[in-house]
Parts: C-alpha cells; sequence; structure tokens
C-alpha cells in the first residue's frame, strides 16, 4: 500500500510538497486513525513509513513548520 501527503512547508518561502510514503505489507492503522487530524496521520507516517519521493523544487531555505492539508490512499 501506498500513501500521499500534500504538506504545507512554512519556510522564508512557502511551498506545496507532494510527499509519497510506501507502507510495510504488515501495517495497520493505529487504532485512533480515524480521530486523528490529516496532520496528525501525517506524522504518524512521516515517523513509521518509507519515504519514497516528493513533488518541488528543494530551496535553501530552512523549514520553520510543516502542516499536512491532504491525503490519499494509493492502492
Amino acid at each position: 500500500m501506498k500513501i500521499a501527503f500534500t504538506v504545507k512547508e512554512v519556510c522564508k518561502i512557502s511551498f506545496d510538497r507532494y510527499k509519497h510514503y510506501i507502507m510495510p505489507d504488515d501495517w495497520t492503522y493505529p487504532s485512533e486513525w480515524n480521530d486523528w487530524s490529516v496532520d496528525e496521520k501525517y506524522t504518524w507516517v512521516n515517523n513509521n513509513c518509507h519515504f519514497k519521493n516528493d513533488f518541488a523544487e528543494e530551496t535553501d531555505s530552512e523549514v520553520i513548520d510543516e502542516v499536512a492539508t491532504e491525503m490519499e490512499i494509493i492502492q
């Protein structure tokens, strides 16, 4: 299973990145998953799954904050 997030990163320059992650084969949703916001789901996936790639040009600006705004399950 693959999962992707649109993440707004706040830097000196703000831009959206469309991030793809690969979920482990034995991955199951945490019991609280349905109660979480998209940003909380993104944080969990970012910490527990394998980052695959993203679509955005990187800048030299330091990321100050990031908030996920959309989620897509890719089957």
